[in-house]
């Protein structure tokens, strides 16, 4: 900190420190108590597609995290990635959130509650399915101000990538 005041010829300002969890208290125990069954709270077919497509021209330059014509290896997974696209979809079209809670939440805390833990997808079948979940996560988490959760995401992320051999 003192090199940066420094830098910048503030001496004696104080720098805010953003701990984090300052823009959405994003409560998973109690959105997982209150999510409905994996397949009632899926959009009809054509928006769903409106929001993938969405995804793909935000991200799908960046990063590749979901292909919906690949076929399944693991329903689970997929089922999981699907619904964080569609979190980043609803985010992406949302002109403001509501309810304090950052735009599709609804389908980020439902895929959470049928994620399985960290240790179970660095150990599965499917390592690239784990990495792209991993990914989606964190980049979910960092975008709704929760950075300490998102580093742990982007380290199994980043672990994952390495046992598989994938330059990070």
């Amino acid at each position: 900190m003192d090199m940066l005041t420094k830098h910048l010829g503030r001496a004696g300002t104080q720098i805010p420190l953003n701990a984090g969890r300052s823009a959405y208290n994003l409560d998973l125990a109690q959105a997982e108590a209150e999510t409905s069954s994996d397949l009632d709270a899926l959009p009809s077919l054509d928006y769903t597609l409106y929001l993938i497509n969405t995804v793909r021209s935000h991200l799908g330059q960046l990063f590749h995290l979901f292909d919906p014509v690949e076929k399944a290896k693991s329903a689970r997974l997929w089922l999981v990635q699907f619904k964080l696209v569609l979190a980043f979809g609803k985010a992406f079209l949302a002109q403001s959130s509501t309810a304090g809670v950052p735009p599709g939440f609804e389908h980020f805390s439902n895929a959470m509650a049928s994620l399985p833990d960290i240790m179970s997808l660095n150990q599965s079948k499917y390592p690239l399915e784990s990495i792209e979940i991993f990914c989606l996560v964190a980049l979910y988490l960092q975008s709704a101000d929760h950075r300490n959760a998102a580093y742990v995401y982007a380290s199994a992320f980043e672990g994952s990538s390495r046992f598989v051999k994938l330059s990070c």
